[in-house]
């Protein structure tokens, strides 16, 4: 999935990335922070593309915690990428630049929306539509949301999933009901199959 993910944001979202990687430059060099200026741009785009392709889901959304997303061990990760370690801080200024920690100017807002916008398409055409075009040993895992690393399940995992459905999923209306503690009880629709409806016969209808 890595090597699809590569293939996606080098080429088929490369217009993506070189935006961001515009809106990066943009904010590092308008920044009050002297040392966010010293970034060059081929630093910020391989930053970008080494966090992207290490997302393990789809977005950050900015109601949760974005944090758990664009992890510390992705960056430090996509750090590693970097033959001078001083270039390698790019890493960390794309990273909050995406977590927001870098201000909520306009600027700021926009690059953090289209961050996302970009990983989540990077997901869906690494995933679904490279990835599980690649890997295929059983076809019907590689439907969306799908795991071809885990096509199946064991029959005692199969069990315990249907038993908890069961458990707390909504239950049937009754179909029978006792008029009296001794009687029988009556149907409200008797079955089609019992005798008292075979020994009816067909009904006719009323005209």
């Amino acid at each position: 999935m890595r090597r699809a993910a590569y293939k996606v944001v080098t080429h088929e979202l490369a217009t993506e990335v070189d935006r961001l990687t515009r809106a990066a430059s943009r904010l590092c060099a308008t920044s009050p922070d002297p040392a966010l200026r010293d970034h060059a741009p081929w630093a910020l785009r391989t930053a970008l593309q080494e966090l992207l392709v290490r997302l393990e889901v789809y977005r950050p959304y900015a109601s949760g915690d974005a944090a758990a997303v664009v992890t510390e061990e992705a960056a430090a990760e996509a750090r590693a990428v970097f033959t001078v370690p001083e270039e390698a801080g790019a890493v960390s200024v794309v990273r909050d630049l995406a977590l927001g920690r870098a201000g909520d100017g306009p600027g700021h807002l926009e690059f953090r929306a289209r961050f996302a916008q970009t990983s989540s398409a990077l997901r869906a055409k690494s995933v679904e539509d490279t990835g599980f075009y690649r890997y295929v040993p059983l076809l019907s895992a590689n439907e969306v949301g799908g795991n071809p690393g885990s096509p199946a399940v064991s029959p005692r995992t199969s069990t315990r999933t249907a038993r908890a459905c069961s458990a707390t999923g909504p239950r049937p209306a009754p179909l029978c009901r006792r008029t009296t503690r001794s009687a029988a009880p009556t149907c409200a629709r008797p079955s089609p199959c019992s005798p008292s409806a075979r020994s009816a016969g067909p009904t006719r209808s009323r005209r």
